[in-house]
Order: C-alpha cells, then structure tokens, then sequence
C-alpha cells in the first residue's frame, strides 16, 4: 500500500466450516487494519461477489504507517453469538 493512495480491499471471510460468510449470516461485521476499523452495519464496509470490501480513502493512507499494518474480523452473528 501507498500512502496518498485510495484503495478498495477485498476480504473474504469463512466460517469455522470453511463457508463464506455473507451479510445474510450476519448482525455486523467488524474489520479493524492498523488504526482503522469500519463496519458493516455503518455502511462502512460493503460486499460484493463474496467479498467484504474496505475502503482506504486517500487521507486515511496518509496516516497508515509504514510497516504492515495489524488486522483482525469480527462477527457478530444473528442471534447475537
């Protein structure tokens, strides 16, 4: 990743029986990279053909380090597990 540059990441994420999850299984989703966290239910993050897409305005990329960033998912199911 550059820093001044805008990106759109695409992540999938499995169940832990290795099936996509999609926003149908799901209250929220969570995604934090770096510093930045952005969810679903805030119309932050968006899916498309199996993909949770995260987008990196240009600003955002500013303030990225230049190390590679740490990044963790969570789920928050229906039902609310």
């Amino acid at each position: 990743m550059m820093q001044g540059d805008s990106y759109l990441i695409g992540m999938r994420i499995l169940n832990n029986a290795g099936s996509a999850v999609t926003p149908a299984d799901i209250e929220d989703v969570q995604i934090t990279i770096g510093h930045l966290c952005k969810t679903y239910r805030n119309a932050q993050l968006s899916y498309s053909d199996g993909l949770w897409l995260f987008p990196i305005s240009q600003k955002e990329s500013f303030s990225c380090r230049t190390a590679a960033p740490k990044a963790q998912v969570r789920v928050k199911w229906k039902g609310g597990a």
